[in-house]
């Protein structure tokens, strides 16, 4: 079941959550906390320094890094988005799409198949069906989604008067340009 999760981001199985820095971990050097993975946590979708999980002033790459099992940072708490594993378990498999569950079943029969026929013909039968459960249940889970919204880039972000890389501050730029202000 964690393979079959982890081959895309399912909606049922994700998680949000609001994570602390452990005092007792030594946090990788140029970081100032070392902030704990959930014991559920099967992967990251997305990590943040804010609770509506986007990051306007920094790219993750530059604030946040995984290592050791701990994301390394210069905030805390930290929000996030992560593919679980308690809602992997039997008692939440209402949870799963009917597709899900055919791309599981199909999975698991790729799995156990070449032990089973010791035919190669029959592997290659179930690697094209796990293909095709797999992309349909994708499909039918990305349809589910709400629909997501594009970053500003950093044009618009300074027309705005977001703050910059270097001291988040609000940048003097930005503002409504008026008619009195000149010639436009």
């Amino acid at each position: 079941v964690d393979d079959s999760l982890s081959r895309g981001i399912w909606n049922f199985a994700l998680k949000s959550a609001e994570v602390t820095a452990d005092t007792n971990a030594t946090p990788i050097v140029g970081y100032a906390y070392a902030i704990p993975k959930p014991d559920d946590w099967l992967f990251t979708v997305t990590v943040s320094a804010f609770p509506d999980l986007n990051d306007y002033y920094f790219s993750d790459n530059d604030t946040i890094k995984d290592a050791g099992g701990f994301w390394h940072s210069d905030d805390s708490p930290l929000f996030v988005e992560y593919a679980s594993t308690d809602l992997a378990l039997d008692a939440n498999l209402g949870m799963w799409s009917k597709l899900f569950c055919r791309f599981v079943a199909a999975n698991l029969a790729l799995d156990i198949a070449p032990r089973i026929t010791q035919s190669t013909t029959d592997v290659q039968i179930l690697e094209r069906e796990v293909k095709m459960r797999l992309l349909r249940a994708k499909s039918r889970d990305a349809r589910d989604e709400k629909e997501s919204r594009v970053r500003p880039g950093n044009w618009v972000r300074a027309q705005r008067g977001y703050a910059n890389r270097l001291n988040r501050e609000r940048s003097s730029v930005g503002g409504a340009i008026v008619t009195r202000q000149g010639n436009i």
